[in-house]
């Protein structure tokens, strides 16, 4: 007998849409604009999905405990590129995706500058691989492979989306200006919170 926990179920979901009431009302308090929550939204959605996808479902029971393909033990992987076959190339390439909107939207909603991109890239897939190896511990089997390549792989995807990010806004800040030097141009909200963002 067992179980399986999908990130679509009340016991997942909704824990979700709280934390993000009570995030909202605090942000609102502290007078953050309309654009901002707009933008802090998107990006709970972003992480909501990553999660979905690299943590659920999450399964509990006893049958594949005593099964060897399913075993922890010889489901975790501690050095480096050690294979490279077609299907490791796929999944790596998948964990470079899944990160991308990560390094480009941070830079939204927080300050984040070279240094600081470059921790939360190494922490992102090194809290993604960590949380499926408790998954692993708390459940006895793991249909997962905990493997240090996704935390590199992850990580490339953060630095090629904040890459991304600095080139747009590069770009825009260039379209912006000569824009804004038109005598009819005007400039909503969502454009002025855009063009304020920090690149360092």
């Amino acid at each position: 007998m067992g179980f399986v926990i999908r990130a679509t179920h009340g016991i997942v979901l909704l824990p979700v849409l709280v934390a993000y009431v009570i995030i909202v009302l605090v942000l609102k308090k502290k007078g953050s604009t309309s654009v901002y929550i707009f933008l802090f939204s998107i990006f709970y959605i972003y992480l909501y999905a990553l999660a979905s996808f690299t943590l659920f479902p999450i399964h509990f029971g006893e049958a594949f405990t005593g099964v060897t393909d399913f075993n922890i033990r010889y489901n975790i992987r501690l050095i480096p590129l050690i294979t490279l076959t077609q299907a490791d190339i796929r999944t790596s390439v998948l964990n470079v995706l899944l990160t991308i909107p990560f390094g480009f939207g941070i830079s939204f909603v927080a300050k984040v500058g070279n240094k600081k991109i470059i921790f939360l890239g190494f922490s992102l897939g090194f809290l993604i691989e960590a949380l499926q190896l408790l998954q692993g511990l708390v459940a006895g089997f793991t249909f997962r492979i905990i493997d240090i390549d996704d935390v590199i792989f992850n990580f490339i995807g953060v630095l090629i989306g904040y890459a991304a990010f600095w080139i747009f806004k590069k770009l825009y800040d260039e379209a912006f200006n000569r824009f804004s030097k038109r005598p009819d141009s005007k400039c909503n909200a969502m454009l002025l919170y855009v063009r304020n963002l920090a690149v360092e």
